[in-house]
């Protein structure tokens, strides 16, 4: 096979992951909100909401702090 074929389904392939790992990232993301949302709407509190997302998200304090910021917008 040439080279130039090689480039170009190795530029494709790229492309496509580049695809596939922003839909994960965006549904990632979308997960944890629904899940913060949840947690507040039960009327946990605050900081539970928050180490609980850490804990079972693997995400730091300051993105946790983002969902719960976004979580209580949407409900208002």
């Amino acid at each position: 096979m040439s080279s130039w074929l090689k480039d170009f389904q190795a530029h494709n392939r790229v492309m496509r992951q580049d695809e596939i790992d922003t839909a994960v990232f965006e549904n990632t993301g979308d997960n944890i909100l629904k899940a913060a949302s949840a947690m507040l709407e039960a009327k946990v509190k605050k900081d539970k909401v928050k180490e609980l997302l850490i804990k079972y998200w693997d995400i730091r304090p300051s993105d946790a702090d983002f969902f719960i910021e976004k979580a209580e917008e949407g409900q208002t």
